[in-house]
């Protein structure tokens, strides 16, 4: 805080005011000086698998979502203000956008070293191996976000798929943190495998379509953390330490 000295006077020769003690500083400042206690930051991810489309499967994905938006605005009485939000086009880079098909919802843990716990555990269990082929039996609902603020128009996947993917799931559910932190570390059902590609802020509305099936190809298996998302570096079983033959005495 700087204090400003003014008068009416002429004279051109003023005294400086001293500076206030810094007791006084340290009373009105927003962060007091040496009180700001360091607390451990946490730290979120959210495990997924990254499916990269083709111009032909983009095309093909958003041509489903507005079919879906036009059987719905048919058969469903909307707000004026619903419109659909097309989830594969991302307008601040003018890019299109991959897929992932979530195998959790978002995790807390409670600083770096749990997480990294965490993903080496993962990278050391886990039995899905990729790139991996993921059907989708073109069902297409409407899921609610956790917070209810909207919904997701869901690709749900087939039943071969969920097989293949319900282990993964469960593994996970198995290892997140005890301590609800909010609507984070809440265990994932694998009957709500899917993957997104619209939203709609639209509330209490339940609506489903058979749209056509599609089969698409997921590369990797990741975890993100903060704005990265990282590949889980999975181990083959044919890189396990082997124990050394016993010999004959």
């Amino acid at each position: 805080m700087d204090l400003q000295y003014s008068s009416d006077s002429d004279s051109d020769t003023q005294e400086a005011l001293r500076p206030p003690p810094e007791s006084f500083l340290l009373k009105y400042s927003e962060t007091p000086v040496f009180r700001r206690k360091e607390t451990p930051s946490k730290r979120t991810t959210h495990v997924f698998l990254h499916i990269p489309l083709s111009n032909e499967q983009h095309a093909l994905l958003h041509s489903l979502a507005r079919k879906f938006w036009d059987e719905l605005s048919r058969r469903c009485v909307l707000d004026e203000s619903a419109t659909l939000l097309e989830t594969l086009f991302d307008e601040l880079t003018d890019t299109a956008r991959s897929l992932h098909i979530s195998l959790s919802y978002n995790l807390t843990f409670e600083n770096d070293q749990k997480l990294g716990e965490f993903i080496s555990l993962l990278e050391e269990k886990l039995s899905l191996k990729t790139p991996l082929e993921v059907g989708f039996s073109g069902e297409t609902r409407l899921l609610p976000s956790l917070d209810g603020s909207k919904q997701f128009v869901a690709l749900m996947v087939d039943q071969e798929t969920r097989n293949k993917l319900e282990s993964t799931v469960e593994l996970i559910n198995h290892h997140i943190p005890g301590k609800r932190d909010g609507v984070n570390n809440m265990p994932y059902s694998p009957d709500f495998l899917h993957c997104t590609i619209g939203e709609i802020h639209q509330k209490d509305v339940q609506f489903s379509a058979h749209l056509q099936p599609v089969t698409l190809a997921a590369a990797s298996v990741m975890a993100s953390q903060g704005r990265s998302k990282t590949p889980l570096h999975q181990k083959d079983a044919g890189e396990a330490r082997k124990k050394p033959a016993q010999q004959a005495t």
